[in-house]
């Protein structure tokens, strides 16, 4: 259930869950609407404004409208509220899985000059709305349902004209945190300014906010700050503050949490030439005189360990264990760059398994730049599950068509659901290269199989697809069959 989700910004969270996660969509919104969307010959029939968006959301997967004031009377919200989730569960077959809370307005003005009428209509949208959005969980079967309030910066900050406006968002803040307590699932995640979306859609405060320390939020990085804060299931986060303002700076008491460690890998280039353990030990100085802390991808002092290696391609299998970047050549011919993910296999006196290595490099550096693309995410661990950091049958879908592409064996739909981290992908392909250069009297191992394919030894059992996944499997393989024309 998402409320407020046919504003700038309740659209964008809107098509994130229908194709992201294949989401069934309840949405809640004050204009008068169909309950279920028109077909698109006949959008400016049905429904005006809010039928044509809600047309255009159908095209994505199963949506619903009620038209509702939450901050009417509470009887009649409730009584709404619970018939509309009644009558959702029966179409669409599915329970209440969580509520994503967007409503609200900003009445910008000193506090002195609100009316006590004024004042109430400022907060009853965020307050009301999120009380009758807390009681449908409590009377429903939505008890364990995820409740994530859309909430400000403000209401931790405050903010001159924006009184009425950041008491609302303070008691978001609050809320979550109670329902915390009485044992539910709850996040506010107050957010600085996005894009020209939701209260700033008009821009005018972009410049304003940023000297403050609120940094402006585009639709792309928005989505990813979302993913991420909800993987950190705390019950407030802030989100979008510039740290190297005095304003924010001075007033939080613990430092930004980083999400990742940095380590730092460094090797000689030539380890086999003349003074190489001299240059290991003149790299391991140079190593320890960098600072203790370094600035991550979104400026955020982060502990940075300190690794040196014996040659490049053992410093790009010590990656492999942990974090892979999405970034770089994903067509299939890495560079030294590119290649740091390693995989397993022992080395040999003639190489061979250097090369093996250097290939299971290759190729799981692929699959991630694949996952990355399609997640919209900057990197993934090699054991991270597909499934667990965002992924569903649509965008297993999305992931075939793009290993398709980029992979001269690619992996099936079935494989995908099979095999769903990095390493447990690369193995299975690597595995099936080499048998077929076997049957077709090549070599059962080395670097790379007849047609380029990395091979290795399938060294990780792949575990055995659950009903979940099987169903996953089904779907994705439905919506592939009719994207090319074909029956499954």
């Amino acid at each position: 259930m998402l409320s407020g989700g046919l504003g700038g910004l309740g659209r964008l969270v809107a098509r994130q869950l229908l194709t992201e996660h294949d989401a069934q969509l309840l949405i809640v919104g004050r204009r008068p609407g169909p309950w279920r969307a028109a077909t698109v010959g006949s959008v400016g029939s049905d429904g005006g404004e809010v039928g044509a968006a809600l047309s255009a959301l159908a095209r994505h997967g199963a949506v619903r409208y009620l038209a509702l004031d939450l901050a009417a009377d509470p009887a009649t919200v409730d009584a709404a509220l619970r018939q509309a989730v009644t009558a959702a569960r029966q179409e669409l077959g599915t329970h209440l899985a969580g509520v994503v809370h967007l409503a609200g307005t900003v009445d910008q003005r000193p506090l002195a000059e609100h009316t006590p009428h004024s004042l109430d209509v400022a907060i009853a949208a965020k307050t009301r709305g999120a009380l009758a959005l807390h009681r449908l969980l409590a009377d429903t079967d939505g008890s364990a349902a995820t409740f994530v309030s859309f909430s400000s910066l403000n209401g931790y900050f405050g903010g001159a004209t924006v009184g009425a406006y950041a008491a609302a968002n303070a008691f978001l803040d609050a809320l979550a945190h109670t329902q915390r307590a009485l044992g539910r699932r709850a996040t506010s995640l107050a957010w600085s300014g996005w894009d020209r979306l939701g209260m700033t859609a008009d821009g005018v405060t972009g410049e304003l906010s940023a000297a403050r320390g609120y940094q402006t939020i585009g639709q792309r990085e928005g989505i990813a700050s979302l993913r991420a804060a909800l993987a950190l299931d705390l019950p407030h986060i802030l989100i979008g503050l510039d740290m190297t303002r005095p304003w924010p700076a001075s007033r939080l008491t613990g430092p930004t949490r980083a999400l990742a460690h940095l380590v730092v890998r460094a090797a000689p280039h030539d380890p086999s030439g003349p003074g190489g353990p001299a240059r290991r030990d003149a790299l391991r100085e140079a190593l320890d005189d960098l600072e203790p802390t370094m600035a991550d991808r979104f400026g955020t002092d982060t502990p940075a360990a300190r690794q040196v290696s014996a040659s490049p391609s053992d410093a790009d299998a010590q990656a492999a264990d942990g974090l892979v970047e999405g970034a770089g050549d994903t067509q299939g011919d890495a560079g030294a760059g590119n290649s740091s993910v390693g995989g397993g296999g022992s080395g040999s006196a003639d190489g061979t398994g250097t090369q093996a290595r250097t290939a299971r490099v290759r190729l799981e550096r692929i699959i991630a730049a694949a996952w990355c693309e399609v997640l919209g995410i900057g990197q993934v661990g090699v054991h991270d599950n597909f499934f667990d950091i965002g992924g569903n049958s649509v965008a297993a879908t999305r992931l075939h068509s793009l290993l398709e592409s980029r992979l001269p064996q690619p992996p099936s739909m079935v494989d995908l659901f099979r095999c769903p981290s990095v390493r447990t992908l690369a193995n299975h392909l690597s595995a099936v290269a080499t048998a077929r250069a076997v049957t077709a009297g090549g070599p059962a191992t080395g670097a790379s199989a007849a047609d380029g394919t990395p091979t290795a030894d399938a060294t990780e059992a792949e575990p055995a697809p659950t009903a979940a996944g099987e169903r996953g499997r089904q779907r994705a393989e439905r919506r592939l069959a009719a994207r090319r024309g074909t029956r499954p």
